[in-house]
């Protein structure tokens, strides 16, 4: 399942913008750099992020019926 992360990307001219809706954001100089630190922030790692045609953010999570082992 995909949970939405409330947390916005975009691409600037000094970098990649992470943002939540209504703030300013954080600018980081690579989309890597970004991916790291938003899946440091969900506790996932960047493999399990999905950034959207819209900008918005959301991470792959295990649904509950999901098994794990």
């Amino acid at each position: 399942m995909f949970q939405p992360l409330e947390l916005h990307m975009e691409r600037v001219e000094a970098g990649w913008e992470v943002r939540s809706k209504g703030h300013r954001g954080i600018i980081f100089a690579t989309f890597y750099e970004a991916m790291e630190a938003v899946a440091e922030y969900a506790g996932t790692t960047p493999a399990d992020l999905t950034v959207r045609h819209d900008g918005t953010v959301v991470v792959h999570r295990d649904g509950p019926d999901s098994k794990t082992g």
